[in-house]
């Protein structure tokens, strides 16, 4: 009998299911300490998805870098307790749910300069983080907290990535390009969650990051329309499949 050959993923395409479906296989398969990438243009629905996916954590932080910002202040309508400080103290636990914690660390901006004021906080937040474990960090918008014209904090961002998930630690990392984040971080995922993309570059490299065919993947993301995103697993033992975010 010839040796058996091991089994390659389907290349017919990913199957297209409903929303209350794939949330449901996201809550069955998503762990602790399992990273992923949320890539797609303003406004495709990315914030949303990660906003509803995290609701799967106990231990959450939102990092907001923005000084106003409709999408973030829908975390604080859900029950996040905004702060400008870390670690949180006795009183920030007031309103949280037994045996949770949600925080958007969020400090009010007047002006560009803020930002960069509150560079330690988010600093701080990143490396206790790291070692207390155990947290799910939000980084709302990846290149602001990336990029040396913003927080600067590519290094820590990169750490936690690479060396969080022994300590269950999740990233849950968004940016409109993931070249902007620094490879580490965006390379580091188990899962990548991908909207429609225009350039043909971030989307060669996205579609190398998966466990499917690079080929057919990038075909699948030019396809996409409107909210719809491809779920594609950067691990083995998981599907691939296309959805569309509840807006």
């Amino acid at each position: 009998m010839a040796p058996r050959r091991p089994l390659q993923p389907q290349s017919e395409g990913p199957p297209l299911i409903g929303w209350p479906e794939w949330y449901a296989r996201e809550a069955g398969t998503i762990k602790q300490g399992d990273h992923i990438l949320f890539v797609g243009p303003t406004q495709s629905g990315k914030t949303v998805l990660c906003r509803k996916v995290v609701r799967l954590r106990d231990y959450c932080v939102v990092f907001g870098t923005k000084p106003v910002d409709a999408s973030l202040d829908a975390y604080v309508n859900e029950g996040y307790t905004r702060i400008d400080h870390w670690p949180p103290v006795k009183k920030d636990y007031q309103n949280q749910p037994e045996g949770q914690a949600r925080f958007i660390l969020w400090p009010k901006m007047k002006e560009r300069a803020d930002l960069r004021r509150y560079r330690d906080v988010y600093a701080k937040a990143l490396e206790q983080i790291f070692i207390e474990g155990r947290w799910a960090v939000v980084a709302d918008e990846g290149l602001w907290i990336a990029s040396r014209k913003g927080l600067n904090l590519e290094t820590e961002l990169g750490d936690v990535a690479y060396g969080g998930a022994s300590n269950k630690v999740s990233l849950y990392l968004l940016a409109q390009r993931q070249a902007n984040v620094g490879p580490v971080a965006w390379t580091s995922v188990s899962q990548a969650l991908v909207f429609h993309m225009g350039r043909t570059d971030d989307v060669r490299d996205l579609a190398s990051l998966g466990t499917y065919p690079p080929a057919e993947a990038v075909k699948v993301i030019q396809r996409l329309r409107g909210h719809q995103f491809l779920d594609l697993p950067c691990r083995g033992g998981v599907e691939w499949a296309v959805s569309e975010v509840v807006m």
